[in-house]
């Protein structure tokens, strides 16, 4: 089987090849240096130059191109000269090669389940599912960067379908070819992949995990690798830094100074609770109409104190903007929030008995919210 270029030589950065048909904006070649893209890592793009002829070009399929834009037009037969953009491939080349060391380490530590994969410069995210605690990932993020720096050599082969060991990550309800595609990072880690990979894991410089944000039972751990993992380790030092010495103590305690905080902040949270409960803090200032004006509230505070009551009910809440809770029995409460931020400006939405918006500025917002609800006359 003749294997692509992208496949045997992954380091070509240009060919010469000659047309075997054009067809609208598709191109079939002999020779294909740019990958179609694929588990998470996107088609490369170059340029196809030939006499009389400029174009940009997208990987399309393994023996084709897309043309996105050009200047002439090839025809079958032409010989011409196919150059990658090679300074963005490279760079996801380390980036694939970086998630799977980066997940293999993850893996190694917690039960966890790759949801997806996502690559494009400067940031790569990885999606998985399963209990992920701060400490997991930093940790994977120190056992990765120890792979790395090994030197280790990145190697693929293919088997049948019935050869995959039991060791190579691999989810076959997806692939439907026979033959699968292994890539190997020596001694550490196997998996059925269709991408392009470094040949040594000291090729992807360094990784460094930028982001750790949780949605739902899905955890995405953005990164970034080789010089961009560099710059951005520094810039995120420096906000370590700048925090650390506005709360007047040293960056190894900020993480234990945030959480004392956090702590603080719900113990405050609670006691307003209380105290709005056991004094209504609401003030009706038109029929119909009740008003509370309550510093610092997040939604599920505010959800918590507008429960219960009919007519409508507002929560105004002071900090780093102006945010306004509605909660009514009378009027779609998305209504009187939608007539609040057109009319003092930001944004918001909701539903008939519970919406929320921020507003730009807050001058008027009571008689505001009196004159939509009982208009004169």
């Amino acid at each position: 089987m003749h294997e692509v270029l992208y496949y045997r030589d992954p380091y070509a950065r240009e060919v010469r090849t000659r047309i075997v048909s054009v067809s609208a904006d598709i191109v079939e070649v002999e020779e294909n240096p740019l990958y179609p893209g694929g588990g998470g890592q996107p088609p490369d793009i170059g340029i196809m130059e030939g006499e009389g002829f400029r174009a940009e070009v997208i990987g399309h399929s393994p023996g084709a191109v897309r043309i996105a834009s050009a200047s002439g037009r090839p025809s079958t037969g032409d010989e011409v000269r196919i150059s990658l953009d090679w300074e963005r491939r490279y760079y996801l080349m380390k980036m694939h090669t970086g998630e799977h060391v980066l997940f293999r380490a993850l893996s190694r530590a917690v039960n966890v389940e790759l949801a997806k994969v996502s690559f494009e410069r400067p940031t790569g995210s990885v999606f998985v599912k399963g209990d992920v605690s701060p400490e997991d990932v930093l940790g994977a993020e120190e056992e990765a960067n120890r792979i790395v720096g090994e030197g280790r050599k990145v190697t693929a082969r293919w088997v049948r379908r019935e050869e995959i060991d039991e060791d190579v990550r691999a989810l076959l309800h997806r692939i439907k070819d026979e033959r699968v595609r292994i890539v190997e990072v020596e001694g550490y880690d196997a998996s059925a992949c269709s991408g392009i990979h470094v040949a040594n894991t000291s090729e992807i410089g360094c990784i460094f995990v930028e982001g750790l944000r949780k949605r739902g039972k899905t955890c995405e751990i953005r990164f970034r690798v080789a010089g961009e993992a560099e710059h951005e380790a520094w810039r995120h030092s420096t906000h370590a830094r700048l925090a650390a010495w506005r709360a007047n103590c040293d960056v190894e305690d900020l993480p234990t100074f945030v959480a004392n905080a956090m702590g603080e902040v719900e113990r405050l949270r609670k006691a307003v609770l209380t105290l709005a409960s056991t004094a209504d803090p609401f003030v009706e200032v038109c029929p119909g109409v009740r008003i509370a004006e309550v510093p610092g509230l997040d939604r599920k505070a505010a959800g918590e104190l507008l429960k219960g009551g009919n007519g409508v009910r507002v929560l105004v809440s002071e900090g780093e903007r102006t945010v306004v809770y509605v909660a009514s029995t009378t009027v779609p409460a998305r209504e009187v929030v939608e007539h609040l931020t057109a009319n003092l400006g930001g944004r918001g939405g909701g539903g008939d008995t519970f919406a929320s918006c921020y507003v730009e500025r807050a001058d008027g917002l009571r008689k505001l919210i009196c004159e939509y609800l009982n208009p004169p006359g």
